[in-house]
């Protein structure tokens, strides 16, 4: 159904396509996977930092082939398949399911405080933009969202939610050191994730380097509605909605939709590399 909604507002809107300035550019659609397979590096990484501090998993090779292999839930709407496939895994070597789905919701609080850091730069350039103001009017709704996630990063608050949740055999509290790097890996792979988004942009139309940090901006807002979807709605196709909205204020409404499926097609296509890497390590 989803494919016959979207074939229908491309060839709706057929005249438009044809009448845009297309300026393809191969090498921009090579660059943003690239750009992509970094971004996923960088999560994969921190979801082993993670599991090496707070459930004693040490083997960063298998943390890493847990995160790869757990990915390609994230294609089943709804998150608890996602979270089920980790917790399957690490129930092999003895981590309890309770444990992994907390720890996903910790990995899930450090993507959304690291992403309220990233917007804190690019929202502010993109609400003041007149073309923005109209569709961002409701942004204020994400401010509790990240109030919570910033009560939840505190060390003291973290370890006692830890503590009253059972898992009172952690041998080490998250310290600031510990919580600030998790945070900054999240905070580059929110950037390198912009990056593809403005590469895949530039794939079909040149855009100038001066207009990244609204790109980024757009690619935070974008997310952030799609991680909140999927806590709540299932967050199917959230993010592809989003990215079509807000890219329309810039391109017209059809090559908007065009740029966000190319991005569910760099999306699944470094997906499909993160499930090869699995099966080598």
């Amino acid at each position: 159904m989803s494919v016959l909604i979207i074939a229908g507002i491309l060839m709706g809107n057929w005249e438009t396509l044809v009448a845009f300035d297309w300026q393809i550019t191969p090498i921009w659609l090579l660059i943003g996977l690239l750009l992509l397979l970094v971004n996923f590096a960088l999560n994969a990484w921190v979801w082993h930092l993670l599991s090496d501090k707070l459930v004693a998993s040490h083997n960063a090779r298998f943390n890493i082939k847990v995160w790869c292999y757990a990915n390609l839930l994230r294609r089943i709407p709804g998150t608890v398949w996602f979270v089920a496939g980790r917790a399957m895994q690490y129930e092999k070597i003895g981590v309890s399911k309770l444990r992994v789905s907390i720890l996903s919701g910790i990995e899930l609080a450090l993507i959304l405080g690291a992403g309220l850091l990233t917007g804190l730069v690019a929202l502010p350039i993109l609400i003041l933009t007149p073309a923005f103001q109209e569709t961002l009017k409701g942004s204020w709704l994400l401010i509790p969202i990240f109030v919570l996630v910033g009560l939840l990063l505190h060390p003291r608050v973290l370890g006692k939610l830890w503590g009253r949740l059972g898992q009172s055999d952690l041998q080490e509290q998250p310290t600031w050191r510990d919580i600030s790097l998790w945070v900054g890996l999240f905070v580059v792979a929110w950037v390198t994730g912009g990056l593809t988004l403005f590469s895949t942009i530039n794939f079909v139309h040149s855009l100038p380097i001066s207009e990244f940090i609204p790109i980024l901006g757009i690619w935070v807002v974008a997310n952030t509605v799609s991680v909140a979807g999927a806590l709540t709605i299932g967050g199917f196709g959230l993010r592809e909605i989003s990215l079509t909205v807000l890219l329309s204020q810039i391109v017209p409404a059809p090559v908007a939709l065009v740029i966000s499926l190319l991005m569910r097609v760099i999306w699944l296509a470094a997906e499909l590399l993160g499930a090869l890497v699995s099966l080598l390590l």
